[in-house]
């Protein structure tokens, strides 16, 4: 294992391997209206720092970003890894 991938300090995400083969996938950018019907629905909201920008540590961008709903908004507030948050 190369010390990149050692580094607890950087993300690693493997080795690539070309397997030649489609991979489909089926995912979904919802518009603003759509999103606002999640947030009003949900029974919990929390928000928790972005690990994506927190582990690369030079991302400029806010780092509260990411936004947990009903039971992962609860068990992530009891974790202490997210706070509270009202819509």
């Amino acid at each position: 294992m190369n010390a990149a991938m050692e580094d607890s300090n950087h993300i690693a995400a493997g080795i690539a391997l070309p397997i030649y083969e489609e991979i489909k996938l089926n995912n979904t950018v919802l518009n603003f209206d759509h999103v606002k019907r999640y947030i009003d629905k949900a029974s919990k909201l929390s928000v928790k720092d972005c690990i994506c920008r927190v582990k690369r540590k030079h991302c400029e961008a806010p780092i509260d970003v990411c936004l947990m709903l009903n039971d992962a908004a609860e068990a992530s507030i009891k974790k202490g890894t997210s706070r509270e948050v009202s819509a």
